[in-house]
Formats: C-alpha cells, sequence, structure tokens
C-alpha cells in the first residue's frame, strides 16, 4: 500500500509553477531562445494563436520538453 503525502499547493515554489495557468507544472517545455519554461497544455493553447513564445514574443522559437528530475 502507498502512503501520499499532499502538498498544499501554495507553497509549492513558484519557479516550479507555469506563469501562464499559474499551476505546478505538467509536461514543462522550455523555450530555446529566452529559457522560459511552460505546460506543454498551455504551449499548446497559445500556438493555436500565435507562433511565437508568449514571453519573448520572438517568432519561430523553438520549445522542447524539460528532461530532468526533482
Amino acid at each position: 500500500m502507498s502512503i501520499y503525502t499532499y502538498v498544499n499547493e501554495d507553497q509549492i515554489d513558484l519557479e516550479l509553477k507555469c506563469n501562464i495557468c499559474n499551476e505546478p507544472f505538467q509536461s514543462p517545455v522550455n523555450c530555446t531562445k529566452c529559457g522560459q519554461t511552460v505546460c506543454q497544455r498551455c504551449f499548446d493553447i497559445w500556438r493555436r494563436q500565435q507562433l511565437s513564445c508568449p514571453f519573448c514574443r520572438q517568432d519561430g522559437s523553438t520549445f522542447v520538453p524539460v528532461i530532468t528530475r526533482i
């Protein structure tokens, strides 16, 4: 049997939250031009309307998955 400890989301470090949805990252992706990180879902929604990064606004910005262990 697994025991889970739940964390109050208000106590999560801001660096682990998406700047668009303000929720803990879900499948984070990173802009290769400015280094900002967002949730894959937030990025997909943004990309339906804009072809630029939501932060640096550079056209053709490439986003890559963040691969890390926390």
